[in-house]
């Protein structure tokens, strides 16, 4: 069994292998159609990734070395760079087109893979100064790419291969990810009191507890307390809600996730924890 740094460092490796024969199969209309990432096209995404890509094969060598980050200041995810960062995707594909944004993916992977693969579990905390504004290490960097990989090849092939799923190997690897996902994206809220979630899941069975406060939201542990509001569902549905990839009211009137509590408190879940 990996450690858990191996596991993030094996799944960061497998979806890069992954993702790049999935973009060369791409058809013109393909890099044309409208991804999940709202209001991005296909192309726009894979240029967002081949410029990941591109930064990560710097960074990783960089916070191994204890070196400044290379070129820029990388910072944490930030729902107000949404905008410029689209703009600057449009911005490149525009540049080089889509065969060269292919091009220039497949090579930065492949430089990423490069990167990845001497990580041991001794590099797992080792940090740059000028990454992640201070607070990340090579852990947090080799998730992050196992979750964007992931989550932007949802964006573009659920749009274009209807019976798309994530890869259920990389469960595991992204739970946490997941969880710092509701950090990042949660929107503050007047609330009359607390709402206690839990999303129990049904493969493997396992339980999920989120405290909302209005002001802020925790993870709970610890003995079990009675909670306001129970999803219950699948762990690939629990995923793509947790990152904004799927609409939870409709889920939910779909029949493909099961809500018990207060109908508001239900459709209010969706609201603190934003897409980015």
């Amino acid at each position: 069994m990996p450690t858990p740094f191996g596991l993030l460092k094996e799944q960061s490796i497998a979806q890069l292998t992954a993702l790049v024969p999935f973009v060369e199969g791409l058809s013109p209309a393909d890099w044309r159609t409208p991804s999940a990432c709202g209001g991005w096209e296909v192309g726009e995404v894979v240029a967002h990734l081949a410029s990941g890509t591109g930064m990560w094969a710097k960074l990783i060598p960089a916070m191994v070395r204890g070196e400044g980050a290379v070129g820029a200041d990388w910072s944490l995810p930030n729902p107000s760079r949404h905008d410029q960062v689209r703009a600057d995707s449009v911005e490149r594909r525009k540049e080089v087109g889509d065969d060269g944004l292919a091009r220039e993916l497949s090579e930065n992977a492949a430089r990423l893979i490069e990167a990845l693969s001497p990580l041991t579990d001794e590099d797992a905390d080792k940090s740059s100064p000028g990454a992640w504004g201070g607070q990340g290490s090579v852990k947090t960097t080799v998730g992050t790419i196992v979750g964007e990989v992931i989550f932007h090849r949802w964006d573009m092939e659920s749009r274009v291969r209807p019976d798309a799923h994530l890869p259920a190997e990389a469960f595991p690897a992204v739970m946490g990810y997941v969880a710092g996902w509701r950090g990042f994206g949660f929107q503050k809220r007047a609330l009359p009191a607390p709402i206690h979630y839990r999303w129990t899941l049904t493969d493997p069975p396992s339980k999920w507890d989120v405290l909302v406060k209005g002001d802020s939201f925790q993870h709970l542990r610890g003995p079990d307390r009675d909670p306001d509001v129970v999803f219950e569902t699948d762990t690939e549905a629990y995923i793509l809600a947790g990152v904004g990839r799927m609409d939870l009211v409709e889920a939910v009137e779909s029949g493909r996730v099961r809500a018990s509590g207060p109908a508001d408190a239900v459709a209010a879940y969706q609201s603190f924890f934003a897409s980015m």
